[in-house]
């Protein structure tokens, strides 16, 4: 699963991100799947440690409507926001660990844009990029512009405080009580 951020009309930094499959299934029952090939690791894969993501993916983002930062931990969205697609979205470079009981990022938003719209959030590798984190199947988004948490649809459900700039925003996986957390 990619840890993700997303923005329109903003500036934000990442500490990390993530990817991975699970085409058109339901984002939990993935990510449990995922936990239950991983409990019982080979005697060789506890030995190996599960590398964590470690910067953006520059190939894998949506192209024209932003720009990455040379160290890639940084991207600033470009476009001006005429329509619902025109989304600044980026993945991780590598997936989010599975072989660990929590797994956690944050994003810093240097500049919410007018609109405020900055999502932060897990989606699959296949993930459309021109979507905010939430909007399409296999992906679940917290949005700093209304403070819902979107599932998979486009419809979200009030969630929490709206985040704007200046704001830290983390988002994690737990595993062991198979939920996600935002902080």
């Amino acid at each position: 699963m990619n840890s993700i951020g997303s923005s329109t009309n903003s500036d934000s930094n990442s500490s990390s991100n993530t990817n991975s499959d699970g085409a058109n299934r339901d984002l939990g029952f993935y990510f449990l799947e995922l936990m239950r090939l991983a409990s019982s690791p080979s005697p060789t894969d506890m030995e190996e440690d599960e590398e964590a993501p470690t910067e953006l993916n520059t190939i894998n983002s949506s192209g024209g409507f932003l720009v990455v930062s040379p160290d890639k931990l940084s991207v600033k969205y470009t476009s001006v926001n005429l329509h619902g697609h025109d989304v600044g979205v980026v993945q991780a470079n590598k997936p989010a660990p599975v072989k660990r009981l929590v797994y956690y990022f944050e994003i810093y938003v240097k500049d919410a844009g007018d609109k405020g719209q900055i999502g932060i959030g897990y989606t699959s590798e296949s993930f459309k990029m021109r979507r905010q984190p939430g909007w399409e199947v296999n992906s679940c988004g917290y949005h700093g512009d209304d403070g819902f948490l979107y599932s998979g649809q486009g419809n979200g459900q009030a969630f929490g405080p709206t985040y704007t700039t200046g704001d830290l925003v983390g988002v994690g996986i737990n595993y062991a009580a198979q939920e996600f957390f935002f902080t």
